[in-house]
């Protein structure tokens, strides 16, 4: 149970971290509501049973779009997040055709 305490203190940060952040699009939602669509995706495709796993989707972007150290990421949720968040997250200084086709090779 107590794994699932660190899944609430990851959407916690995540949602200060990205509080001024919007979606793309008409609707401009909040992008909270991304980060925990994935997140519930990854917790339905494993069924439950990996909580570090639902907290690097609740993270996937923190490195990216908020320039969340990944030590940070580390020293609060544990290397073996960090090492997943670092792997999704893109380098912006590669060209937007380059980054994806990074993830795609990646996924």
């Amino acid at each position: 149970m107590k794994e699932w305490i660190k899944v609430l203190k990851a959407a916690d940060a995540v949602a200060r971290w990205h509080v001024h952040q919007r979606r793309k699009g008409a609707a401009e939602e909040p992008y909270i509501n991304h980060l925990l669509e994935v997140a519930m995706l990854v917790a339905q495709a494993t069924a439950g049973k990996d909580p570090d796993l639902v907290i690097a989707a609740l993270l996937h972007d923190a490195i990216e779009d908020q320039e969340v150290p990944k030590s940070v990421i580390a020293e609060v949720f544990g290397a073996g997040v960090a090492e997943l968040v670092e792997e999704v997250t893109d380098d912006k200084k590669l060209p937007k055709e380059e980054r994806k086709r990074l993830q795609v090779e990646h996924s």
